[in-house]
């Protein structure tokens, strides 16, 4: 399971990619106060909490170890069309927030990708994507969390 990918057969929810999957939507929200329109998150901040609330309620009936992996941090001058890290911030926060209430682990990928890989990040600055030893970072990162669970 990745949370990318979110529960199959409810496609209002993509976990993780309701932060930054972009759609063209008719409607605006708020997200920090700030207004935001079609080109910018998938869904609400309230949407986004509510799926994760269904997300974990579907995922616990199945008795399985759960681990959330926050997103990582997107670079301040992104070439992503939309992306801007104060939404993963705000929706990072909305994860844990729910997970914690869920007694679910959380692997923060993010403070590791804002603390140590911005010099990894592939072809330059400005890609929110990782070279070879940037993911390798994040793979033993959740390698350990995964091994510290068992």
């Amino acid at each position: 399971f990745q949370a990318e990918d979110g529960i199959r057969d409810q496609p209002r929810s993509r976990g993780r990619g309701d932060v930054y999957k972009r759609q063209d939507i008719s409607r605006s929200f708020k997200v920090d106060g700030v207004n935001r329109d079609h080109d910018h998150c998938a869904v609400s901040p309230q949407e986004y909490e509510s799926n994760l609330r269904e997300l974990v309620s579907r995922l616990a009936q199945t008795g399985a170890k759960l681990i959330w992996a926050t997103s990582t941090c997107v670079p301040v001058h992104s070439s992503a069309k939309g992306r801007q890290n104060i939404d993963v911030i705000q929706y990072n926060e909305i994860a844990k927030r729910v997970m914690r209430k869920n007694c679910i682990v959380v692997n923060d990928l993010y403070e590791l990708s804002d603390q140590k890989l911005r010099t990894h990040q592939r072809n330059h600055p400005a890609d929110a994507h990782f070279d070879d030893d940037g993911y390798y970072i994040l793979g033993a990162q959740v390698a350990q969390c995964i091994h510290g669970q068992l």
